[in-house]
């Protein structure tokens, strides 16, 4: 799938970070969600990443600048 200017769109750009996120979903899995099911799983998937780094960064010693939040709040 290709967007403006020849990039790629940003439903290809999704589907790319979650089949290489997620090691259960394979593309065929991820081309078959909704449009909303879609942006939900991008959404809780960030979050996730951004706790995990935030977690892994003050096991190390780290402080970060301020907390992430937390993964598993309500998103809608």
């Amino acid at each position: 799938m290709q967007g403006k200017g020849g990039g790629q769109s940003m439903f290809s750009n999704y589907l790319s970070i979650l089949t290489v996120g997620i090691s259960s979903m394979s593309l065929e899995d991820a081309c078959n969600l909704t449009m909303y099911q879609l942006y939900d799983l991008v959404e809780r998937y960030a979050l996730y990443i951004n706790w995990d780094l935030d977690v892994k960064t003050r096991l190390a010693g780290g402080k970060p600048d301020h907390p992430a939040e937390n993964w598993m709040k309500n998103i809608h």
